[in-house]
């Protein structure tokens, strides 16, 4: 139900398995298109040619591909398209909560941050799951907070993550509307200039995968409805209790050849994660309706209140506040130039 969780642990795990050999590498590999299975890449494909638009949708088809790539790079805003931008850019934090600009400024250097502090974690793994889907025990080992708060934590970086993943549905209102106030120019930043019709792609690219976070949706909550243990069983759960339940959501499931809960078998405080708001609405079947619910009482009875407090949303906030005073400082200073 965190889709964008899911794909950063995976991607992470795949890398830092180079060191364990092609037997890891190919596990996670098949992990990863046991998800893309839920997907219908036709489908995909259909939504990424509904957003190409201006110069980008060219480029395939120019005579020099590279000359294209530069043109649309250097299509730099003019004071009044400047403007629109910078307008549309404060429409979607308002609207979202957090900024994108930051997160396109910090992503390459956020990327390096996390693969300093996540690589000793990332080494463990790779050796603890050599023998994938074999897994020796659950839950998988606590991500250090050094690494979960590289990703997650209140910064830029993770802030787009955490909204990302929690709250999809919200966030594709906000992205329709992005694409739409959004300029074809580029808007001159530094470190990173803001190319227009690549902000504009992923804005309507993502504003469309209702879909698919609804596909999702109802396949992990089918296999949590399989495995969870009736509500009543689940106050004052002890640890054998809390480990057998979490063991039939996951290694139970792999060793028949199942796909497990990839909620749960996701190390905390991955695991701990709230339920994206999309799982819990309309798109959801109703004979689901009452998982999430279900779900979040297994996650209070068995995980720690340091994992849980992890994604408090009052602790986000607090956060994104000082990263807007920040921003605004900034903008305060642009205009003075």
């Amino acid at each position: 139900m965190n889709l964008r969780i899911t794909s950063v642990f995976l991607t992470f795990l795949g890398t830092v398995g180079v060191s364990q050999g092609e037997d890891f590498i190919s596990s996670t590999e098949d992990l990863a298109q046991s998800l893309d299975d839920v997907f219908n890449v036709e489908e995909l494909s259909a939504y990424g040619l509904q957003c190409l638009n201006g110069d980008l949708a060219k480029v395939p088809f120019a005579e020099d591909p590279f000359e294209a790539v530069i043109g649309l790079l250097e299509n730099y805003c003019d004071e009044d398209e400047a403007l629109t931008f910078e307008s549309a850019l404060e429409k979607y934090e308002q609207c979202s909560g957090y900024d994108v600009a930051e997160f396109i400024e910090t992503f390459w250097s956020a990327l390096v941050g996390m693969g300093m502090k996540c690589l000793g974690y990332g080494y463990q793994m790779s050796k603890l799951l050599d023998d994938f889907p074999n897994l020796p025990e659950m839950p998988l080992p606590r991500i250090p907070d050094e690494c979960a708060t590289s990703f997650l934590g209140h910064n830029p970086f993770g802030n787009f993550l955490r909204y990302h993943s929690t709250q999809p549905e919200k966030e594709m209102k906000c992205l329709a509307q992005l694409n739409q106030d959004l300029p074809y120019c580029t808007l001159r930043r530094w470190p990173i200039p803001i190319v227009g019709e690549i902000l504009k792609f992923f804005a309507c690219f993502s504003s469309k995968l209702e879909d698919v976070y609804s596909e999702y949706c109802n396949r992990e909550l089918k296999v949590m409805s399989g495995c969870l243990p009736p509500l009543a069983e689940m106050e004052n759960a002890n640890d054998q209790q809390c480990q057998k339940w979490l063991n039939q959501c996951t290694v139970d499931l792999t060793e028949t050849g199942n796909m497990p809960s990839i909620n749960m078998f996701l190390p905390p405080p991955l695991s701990s994660a709230p339920i994206a708001d999309i799982c819990k609405g309309t798109a959801v079947d109703d004979s689901l309706k009452d998982i999430p619910n279900h779900y979040e009482a297994f996650q209070n009875a068995c995980f720690t209140d340091e994992d849980v407090e992890f994604w408090t949303e009052a602790t986000t906030k607090e956060e994104s506040a000082s990263n807007g005073e920040r921003n605004m400082r900034s903008r305060t200073l642009l205009s003075n130039q």
